[in-house]
């Protein structure tokens, strides 16, 4: 069966990923942008590639497939033994320096690292940076038109 995985599109590997977390095509359909109709077409496809009886039995064996590919030691990056356990010391220090100055989370991570208090303060921080840019390109545009006024 591990040949067969290839065939399977992205859409396919996606859908089925969701499945394997015990979603429904219903409530797949608004995340993916797909009538839960296609959702269930796609789905069945992957089914009859894979060989698999049903659904669960179909996400399971894909999510299998790919723990074991994640887990070979080529795929992993240099010096790291687990690289989800990567602390935040490092995080910081692969990031842009004007990030660490203004002290924004990293940018990906893993979900839930921030309490949701942090995630507002950095909402709020970079809203914040989006008014300023946003005034300051007002001024500049403004000062154009005061200083090349239309002519007569």
């Amino acid at each position: 069966m591990n040949d067969r995985f290839g065939e399977l599109n992205e859409t396919q590997k996606r859908l089925l990923r969701e499945v394997a977390k015990g979603r429904t095509s219903k409530e797949m359909s608004s995340d993916v942008g797909l009538e839960p109709g296609s959702i269930d077409v796609y789905i069945s496809d992957a089914l009859r590639r894979l060989g698999a009886g049903n659904r669960k039995s179909a996400a399971a064996a894909l999510i299998e497939h790919e723990a074991t590919i994640l887990n070979r030691s080529e795929f992993r990056p240099e010096g790291i033994a687990n690289p989800e356990k990567v602390p935040h010391s490092e995080n910081q220090r692969r990031r842009p320096s004007f990030l660490r100055r203004l002290n924004f989370p990293p940018i990906g991570g893993r979900e839930h690292d921030y309490s949701f208090q942090d995630r507002m303060l950095a909402s709020f921080k970079i809203a914040g940076l989006g008014f300023l840019v946003v005034i300051v390109l007002s001024m500049m545009i403004s000062t154009l038109f005061w200083a090349f006024p239309k002519p007569q």
